[in-house]
Order: structure tokens, then C-alpha cells, then sequence
């Protein structure tokens, strides 16, 4: 869907669409497109984020998830964040508010090109999230950096959050098919299977 996805975006075949991964592993365009992307599943949902507006993470989280919110919130969060989970009345509503800051969390990772091993208490998501988000230094020595983060919404059964720099920029969904996609990148470049 990634390879499906770009070459629609770029307007070329997939078979020339071209990824490295960085050495952290994140995947990137080979070429020197401005072109940025970002891949997240969960339970048989994927989600791809495309921009040009600058580096851009993304997660989803599944709201039937079993989750020990306040179990797992103590040991990996921060103080700001445990507090707005034992603020949940139940233990179902605690997990939920877990969920939703997961996905902000770990979309403000990816984005910055590191994964949850960096840290998860090196950023709080607990504040209002229009003033930007801030990456702390991490034993990994990231240097602090600003993101916004977009909760994504109407995604039935599913919490997820967008990360891209600073800016007016917004979030918008379409749901395809893998077949949808595949006609539609077939008609653009005949020969492509």
C-alpha cells in the first residue's frame, strides 16, 4: 500500500518508487523529494500519512485494546500524564485516555525518527495540544524539538494521532482499498503488477 500509495502521489510507477531507511530504520524517498510518510496498524487497520510540510509521524491504537492504564502510565509517562489517567472514573476510561495519549506519544517519536526505545516520558502530551509539543533530550541525545499533534477522529473503534512540525497544516483521512488504490495506480501506469 506504502509503494501504492507514493506512486500515486508522485505521479510515477511504483517500480520507480525507491525507499531507504534511515539508521534508526525509518524508511524515507531515495530521492531528494520533499515528499514525507509515515506507516501505522493495529488490528487490522493501516494508515499512511503523506505530507510535504516537513517530517510527519503517525500511530493507531485499537479502543478494544486490554491495557493496566495506570500500571503501564506509572512506570512509562510522566507525572502530568498519570494524572490525567487516574482522573478516568473507570478503569475502562482510564484506558482510553492511556490509548489517546499512546497515540500521541509514539506519533511525536516516529516523527522525530525515533521509536518508543527513545523514551517515553522524554515527551508529555497531556497539555493543550495547539501549543506544540516539545521532545525533550533523551539518553539517546535527541535535541529538543517542537511538533504538533492532531488526535485523528471518526475512525470507529480506533484512537490514533498525527505529528508533523509546527504549522498550519491539518489532518484528513480517506479510506481506500488495497484494490482501489491497485486500479487506480494501474490505470495511471499500464504494465504495473
Amino acid at each position: 500500500m506504502l509503494r501504492l500509495g507514493l506512486s500515486w502521489y508522485l505521479q510515477r510507477s511504483p517500480r520507480d518508487v525507491r525507499l531507504e531507511n534511515n539508521s534508526r530504520g525509518k524508511p524515507f524517498l531515495a530521492d531528494e523529494s520533499v515528499v514525507r510518510f509515515n506507516v501505522t496498524h493495529s488490528d487490522g487497520l493501516a494508515l499512511i500519512a503523506f505530507t510535504t510540510a516537513g517530517e510527519v509521524g503517525i500511530d493507531v491504537e485499537t479502543v478494544d485494546r486490554a491495557v493496566d492504564a495506570m500500571e503501564l502510565a506509572s512506570r512509562y509517562f510522566t507525572t502530568g500524564e498519570v494524572a490525567m489517567i487516574a482522573a478516568g472514573v473507570t478503569p475502562r476510561e482510564q484506558a482510553s485516555i492511556f490509548l489517546r495519549l499512546w497515540t500521541r506519544k509514539e506519533a511525536v517519536l516516529k516523527a522525530a525518527g525515533y521509536g518508543i526505545v527513545s523514551g517515553l516520558d522524554t515527551i508529555d502530551v497531556s497539555q493543550h495540544l495547539a501549543s506544540g509539543v516539545s521532545l525533550r533530550n533523551t539518553q539517546h541525545k535527541v535535541a529538543e524539538t517542537r511538533w504538533m499533534v492532531r488526535d485523528l477522529q471518526a475512525i470507529n473503534g480506533f484512537v490514533g494521532a498525527v505529528a508533523a512540525p509546527p504549522g498550519d497544516w491539518s489532518a484528513h483521512h480517506w479510506q481506500v482499498s488495497y484494490e482501489d488504490v491497485f486500479d487506480r495506480v494501474f490505470e495511471r501506469f499500464p504494465g504495473t503488477s
